[in-house]
């Protein structure tokens, strides 16, 4: 399994009383699934992916990525693990304004000692790639701010696949896209999903025609759709 959420509950501490984000929560993603999960707002769903992702902490259960424990290891190596194993996109797309885009590409091939040590040559050359596939090769020297809503999600895209990840973590990557630039996307996180797993948190009802399985979550716990 590339992905194992294994009775996972985290609680935040509120003013007057806590809230339960993950509520004894099981999930497994094996390679060649694509799975979204939807839900309304505050149903714990972001909490979910940054759980998954060696991002925060749970308070009880396990969460396995190819078989380890982010949260066994040391901060760095943790981040080594998030690295070479994960990727993610985020609705806020989360570019460096001052790179432009084949910089931010690149910049994900700085995330770990084994990028680093990549013939930087061959490493350019699969950003270009990646970046051309995306459809974004007349843009590649432009900045962020430089970019529509579109083009720097398939810019943040781009940067998720370059390191070639086993899991790609999606919160809400169409929010704030067109139609022709959702599909673009969405057709992306499919293709990698026939080797790779995809998990997508979605309030898109288009999203979720991509998905192999659509389970839907409800005060920190997964139910049927």
């Amino acid at each position: 399994m590339l992905l194992e959420i294994r009775n996972v509950t985290k609680t935040y501490a509120g003013k007057s009383q806590s809230v339960r984000a993950l509520d004894n929560l099981s999930l497994v993603l094996a390679a060649g699934e694509f799975v979204a999960v939807r839900g309304e707002s505050g149903c714990g769903k972001t909490t979910l992916l940054l759980a998954a992702g060696g991002l925060l902490v749970p308070d009880r259960g396990k969460i396995l990525i190819a078989g380890a424990d982010p949260y066994a290891l040391s901060p760095d190596r943790r981040a080594e693990l998030r690295a070479g194993k994960l990727g993610f996109v985020f609705q806020q797309f989360h570019l460096v304004p001052y790179l432009n885009v084949l910089e931010n590409v690149l910049a994900a091939a700085m995330a770990t000692p084994r990028a680093k040590s990549n013939n930087r040559a061959e490493v350019i050359a699969r950003a270009r790639k990646q970046i051309d596939c995306l459809g974004l090769s007349h843009r590649a020297d432009h900045l962020p701010g430089q970019l529509s809503s579109g083009e720097r999600q398939r810019t943040a895209l781009a940067r998720a696949l370059l390191n070639r990840p086993q899991v790609i973590l999606a919160d809400e990557p169409t929010g704030n896209l067109d139609r022709s630039n959702a599909v673009l996307v969405l057709e992306q996180l499919r293709e990698f999903s026939q080797e790779g797993a995809v998990l997508l948190v979605t309030h898109d009802e288009q999203a979720l025609d991509y998905a192999q399985r659509v389970v839907r979550m409800e005060s920190g716990q997964l139910v049927d759709p």
